[in-house]
């Protein structure tokens, strides 16, 4: 493999439309600018929009596809790139908030679930007692590591054949 410089890589990258297309006419210089970390430079400096067709790539962005909505599940279902966007980063709650949208009870955040695990002594006390705290904590593979965090101790799972 030859040696690029950064320089290089951008040269190579402007003669496509986007990151997709250079990957694909281009496999090893974009796979080279991948493995040095520099697709992201790359695409700002292009001012490539690195997730697809899809916006709303900042908060700002996100705050203002986001307005169009009444609601968190309207924006949800009617701009998933911005939304998905805003629930990676963490921003969903704070754009909802700021909209004067309510929040529905189940989307309980890392520290609500471990504020509920708190008034228990044992995995499988929060798992009878308070059953939603504990399958939302579940279905997003936290309650492993707030029983670790709480010092409970973890059993292994075992099936009967």
């Amino acid at each position: 493999m030859t040696k690029r410089t950064f320089d290089d890589c951008i040269a190579s990258a402007q003669k496509y439309k986007n990151i997709s297309q250079w990957n694909r006419e281009s496999p090893a210089e974009c796979k080279y600018a991948y493995r040095k970390k520099w697709t992201q430079r790359i695409s700002d400096a292009l001012g490539w929009n690195t997730y697809g067709n899809k916006t709303g790539k900042t908060y700002k962005e996100c705050m203002e596809k986001a307005t169009a909505f009444k609601r968190l599940g309207d924006w949800a279902a009617g701009h998933k790139g911005s939304y998905a966007r805003a629930l990676t980063k963490g921003w969903h709650r704070k754009i909802a908030r700021s909209l004067g949208w309510t929040i529905p009870n189940g989307s309980r955040t890392y520290a609500d679930c471990k504020k509920e695990a708190k008034k228990y002594s044992r995995l499988m006390e929060w798992q009878i007692n308070d059953p939603k705290s504990y399958q939302s904590a579940r279905a997003k593979n936290w309650h492993r590591q707030i029983a670790t965090e709480l010092k409970w101790e973890i059993r292994p799972y075992h099936r009967k054949n």
